[in-house]
């Protein structure tokens, strides 16, 4: 059991984080149970499972359940689209495009991973979690030796690595000194 579960058993979420848990540690067969007691516990107060984003299509992908895991990715494709045409904080934080570039790269939609990464880089500053997460994600590297891929990742990497050196610029202008 992942050490979160030890912590607040009583908190759903802890049974959420139990299945990212398993699944970066390749343990995807206790990623599956662990997201069935999730969906067993939601049922027992809503009538449906809604899609997350990446995760439980994953978990059911990674678990031969093909049919549960489109579920999921066409659930969450059309709430992160949702999320774009509303100009939601997550479309605004592009967290949304990323989940979408995630999941199309699951898909192994080349094109659409490389459309919603493209439209990252419209976005004012760059999170280093996105960074990060482009060159570690297992979940791209059906993508991640690909020429366009690595010019994507180039790209975010320097507009985040600029705007770093924006930031110090100006705290040295004002007097004070970055770490």
């Amino acid at each position: 059991m992942p050490p979160i579960t030890q912590k607040n058993p009583s908190f759903l979420g802890h049974l959420f984080y139990g299945v990212q848990y398993y699944n970066a540690k390749g343990e995807h067969s206790k990623a599956l149970d662990t997201l069935q007691k999730l969906e067993e516990k939601v049922l027992l107060v809503a009538d449906s499972i809604t899609p997350n984003y990446y995760v439980y299509g994953y978990t059911y992908l990674k678990n031969g359940m093909k049919e549960k895991a489109d579920y999921h990715f066409k659930g969450s494709i059309k709430r992160a689209e949702d999320e774009i045409k509303l100009n939601s904080s997550n479309a605004r934080t592009y967290n949304s495009h990323f989940n979408l570039a995630i999941i199309y790269s699951l898909l192994n939609d080349k094109q659409k991973t490389f459309y919603y990464l493209e439209l990252i880089k419209q976005s004012r500053s760059v999170s280093f979690h996105f960074i990060d997460e482009l060159k570690t994600n297992p979940l791209f590297d059906n993508v991640r030796s690909e020429p366009e891929f690595q010019k994507i990742t180039r790209e975010l990497e320097k507009k985040y690595l600029d705007e770093h050196e924006k930031i110090k610029k100006l705290l040295v202008r004002h007097g004070l000194e970055p770490a």
